[in-house]
C-alpha cells in the first residue's frame, strides 16, 4: 500500500514537470532584432586601443599622445575623459 502510493506520488510529479516544461517550450516569444545606432568620432581623437562592456566604451590614444575614454550610449558620445 505504502508503495503503491509512492510510485503515484512520483509518477504525478514527473507528470506535472513534464507538462510544465511542454507548455514553457511550446510557447516561444518572438525576438526582434534592435537597430544599431551610431556615432561619428573625430579623427584627431587618435586611433582605438582598447573596448569594454560589448563594444560601448573606448580607449583611444591621439598621436600627441592623449588618452581619450569615449562612452557610446544611444547612439551619441555621452562623456570624453582625457589624459594628457
Amino acid at each position: 500500500m505504502k508503495l503503491t502510493r509512492v510510485v503515484v506520488h512520483i509518477t504525478l510529479l514527473l507528470a506535472a514537470f513534464g507538462l510544465g516544461w511542454h507548455l514553457g517550450t511550446s510557447q516561444t516569444s518572438k525576438v526582434h532584432a534592435q537597430n544599431m545606432k551610431s556615432a561619428t568620432i573625430p579623427k584627431a581623437w587618435g586611433a582605438v586601443k582598447a573596448t569594454g562592456l560589448n563594444g560601448t566604451y573606448y580607449v583611444l590614444e591621439a598621436p600627441d599622445g592623449t588618452i581619450r575614454v569615449v562612452a557610446m550610449e544611444g547612439g551619441g558620445v555621452v562623456a570624453t575623459a582625457s589624459r594628457n
